[in-house]
């Protein structure tokens, strides 16, 4: 009880805000049908992630169009309402490290990918 305790006031501090930072992840529907969820919380996990929180959910047309509204002058916009509207998909809050962030910031335009790639592919 005490080290989780420590553990969250430790979450709270300025040096670990700092260190830390907040980012969303969404599994899609493709990995949600091949029942890949467990394996890649794990990989996240022993990349150093902390998992915040997690929702099992069938998005909305309508969430889903606010999420990616930034990309809705694209042509393949409909396409990619109507896939992630396919079936279920797992939004999650990870906490991820300081180095990372660093990574993010050098200019890479997809830092998880070689974050969690390793000499294989992923999945």
């Amino acid at each position: 009880m005490i080290c989780s305790l420590l553990a969250l006031f430790s979450l709270f501090s300025p040096a670990m805000a700092a260190a830390r930072e907040r980012t969303f992840l969404m599994l899609k529907p493709d990995a949600v049908q091949r029942g890949l969820v467990g394996k890649i919380i794990q990989r996240f996990e022993e990349k150093g992630f902390k998992l915040v929180a997690m929702k099992y959910m069938w998005a909305s047309e309508e969430l889903l169009k606010q999420h990616y509204a930034d990309l809705a002058t694209y042509p393949f916009f409909p396409s990619l309402i109507k896939y992630m509207n396919s079936g279920p998909v797992v939004p999650m809050v990870c906490i991820i490290a300081s180095f990372l962030i660093q990574f993010k910031q050098s200019g890479s335009r997809n830092p998880l990918r070689h974050f969690i790639h390793s000499e294989n592919q992923f999945f």
